[in-house]
């Protein structure tokens, strides 16, 4: 080791050089130890959120941390404690299984990071953007929708209104919603070619692929392959296990197969027996009742009819709400708030007509 550094012109040893090494070589380990004390602070806090967090992370290894002191949020590493992209205000995770890209937004733009690395891929530029389906993905653009690949390029050249509207821009399988300047929506294909022109109010995925569509009002469904298998009369459609559900202008719900063909020309979500008072209390001070003549069963959308003791129905299911107020007098609502009703007999018939 070189002492001379210490040494005064004279040869002798400088108290105060050696005091001024002394100090600097403090003030080194000092800082190096609070910047390591501080890196396993944030170590500290990231475990803890991460075990808080579960729906934050992003992959194995990846997670988003949604605030810091400062007010951002940032993306890290759990296993390294690295910070790989910081400032981030939100991560929309990728919603195709096997997709790496998630949609981030950092200082009101918004770009894409690869969930396994945490890392930035496409910038923050856009003013708005969708999660990827099927390797593309929507991003708005000064005053319109584009669609691009993974490396950020133009996939094709159609151009597409702006919307907020849930289930729009992303592809679910070989097609993806989109709107036409006039507001209404179709479906296009993965060269951006309306493959189901844009005539709709609304379009609705469904199971196996297939379409709800509601044109002027009433509603009709798709097949996968974009043929119409229910013509535009229901109130609403819902494609699940077991076949197609419809609805009725007057409420009531029948069942399709997959084909098109009418299965159930009756269909309810449950039943109820209907209780009314007959006078009197009991012992713990409750009104005395007796079961009425018939039942109510409800479909989807709140709405109740009734039906008899022989499980057919009665009425169609036009009230929101039905009371029984005799043996054979029911009280059928119709409105929420119970301000409009009539009275039916067992027969479905209006006693004050």
């Amino acid at each position: 080791m070189q002492w001379n550094i210490f040494l005064r012109k004279d040869g002798r040893v400088s108290f105060w050089r050696i005091f001024g090494a002394i100090i600097a070589a403090c003030v080194v380990v000092f800082t190096s130890t609070m910047c390591y004390l501080a890196w396993k602070e944030d170590l500290r806090q990231d475990d803890y959120y991460a075990m808080k967090h579960e729906e934050e992370r992003l992959s194995q290894r990846i997670w988003y941390h949604k605030s810091d002191y400062k007010g951002h949020g940032y993306v890290y590493n759990f296993e390294t404690g690295e910070h790989t992209l910081q400032q981030v205000d939100q991560v929309v995770k990728p919603r195709t299984e096997g997709e790496w890209l998630a949609v981030f937004r950092q200082k009101e733009r918004y770009g894409y990071l690869d969930v396994n690395t945490g890392r930035e891929v496409l910038p923050a530029r856009y003013w708005k953007a969708w999660n990827f389906s099927e390797g593309l993905a929507a991003v708005v653009e000064k005053d319109s929708v584009r669609f691009i690949d993974r490396k950020g390029l133009q996939a094709f050249g159609q151009q597409f209104r702006i919307s907020n509207r849930s289930g729009l821009y992303v592809f679910r399988g070989a097609y993806c919603q989109a709107m036409s300047d006039e507001g209404k929506v179709g479906l296009i294909d993965k060269t951006g070619h309306w493959v189901l022109p844009p005539d709709y109010e609304w379009l609705v995925s469904e199971e196996k692929g297939y379409w709800s569509a509601q044109r002027n009002g009433k509603w009709g469904v798709y097949s996968d392959s974009l043929r119409l298998i229910l013509p535009f009369k229901f109130r609403s459609t819902t494609v699940a296990e077991g076949g197609i559900y419809v609805s009725l202008q007057d409420y009531s719900q029948q069942r399709y197969d997959y084909a098109g063909n009418l299965v159930d020309k009756f269909v309810c979500n449950s039943i109820h027996p209907l209780y009314y008072e007959v006078g009197g209390y009991d012992d713990e001070g409750e009104p005395l009742t007796e079961e009425a003549d018939c039942m109510m069963y409800s479909v989807d959308l709140d709405h109740y009819g009734l039906m008899g003791k022989d499980g057919k129905p009665i009425t169609p299911p036009l009230y929101t709400n039905i009371d029984a107020i005799g043996k054979d007098l029911y009280r059928c609502a119709y409105d929420e708030y119970d301000t409009y009703s009539v009275l039916l007999n067992g027969k479905g018939q209006k006693v004050n007509h």
